[in-house]
């Protein structure tokens, strides 16, 4: 493909599914991300112990020095995605979906501004009509209904935390991290809640 081209088109949707490599693949595609070209980002991240096998020359060094080697890029990356790139971090259910909300109360996180009636850290994703046609009465549409319209539940990663998050990530275990463009104006975006 034409880097004229790859460099010019907007991505509006990215999954990076690749096993253990994510670090790799984030700064592998900087480019994309420095020229403000993707919209969203969803990967599967963590536990640490899955990036391992990408640290070359890794003979002699001790599973610790591994582990505090992908960690530290980990951080670096992460702080580029909020930093340089100007994309927000959600976390999405995953197997350590019920560690992170612990996690993210034991380090007082308090989205519901003393609002007894909102969750202080689990945000929601509704469903939204976008393309005005009649209700189909499918299965996909009964879930939804089902659900209250909940499409998925996320939660904010606070700027301020990506490094105590990423520490902590070992023991909290695999989640998926959603990166969107900060100043996106897309209908997701418009059907967040709290």
């Amino acid at each position: 493909m034409s880097e004229a081209l790859l460099f010019d088109q907007p991505i509006h949707f990215l999954k990076i599914d690749v096993e253990g490599f994510e670090l790799p693949a984030l700064e592998s595609a900087s480019r994309l991300y420095e020229k403000g070209l993707v919209e969203n980002t969803v990967l599967e991240f963590g536990p640490p112990s899955r990036w391992d096998v990408t640290i070359e020359q890794r003979e002699g060094m001790t599973p610790e020095q591994i582990r505090a080697t992908t960690v530290k890029q980990a951080k670096t990356i992460m702080k580029r995605v909020v930093g340089e790139w100007d994309l927000d971090i959600y976390l999405l259910p995953a197997a350590g979906w019920d560690r992170t909300v612990a996690w993210m109360l034991e380090h007082q996180v308090d989205y519901s501004q003393d609002d007894p009636t909102k969750n202080k850290v689990v945000h929601r994703l509704k469903a939204w009509d976008f393309d005005g046609a009649a209700p189909e009465g499918d299965e996909f549409e009964a879930e939804l209904n089902a659900k209250n319209q909940l499409v998925t539940e996320y939660i904010p990663l606070p700027p301020n935390l990506i490094d105590s998050y990423l520490d902590s990530l070992e023991t909290i275990g695999e989640m998926y991290f959603w990166l969107v463009k900060r100043d996106s104006k897309n209908a997701i975006m418009q059907k967040f809640e709290l």
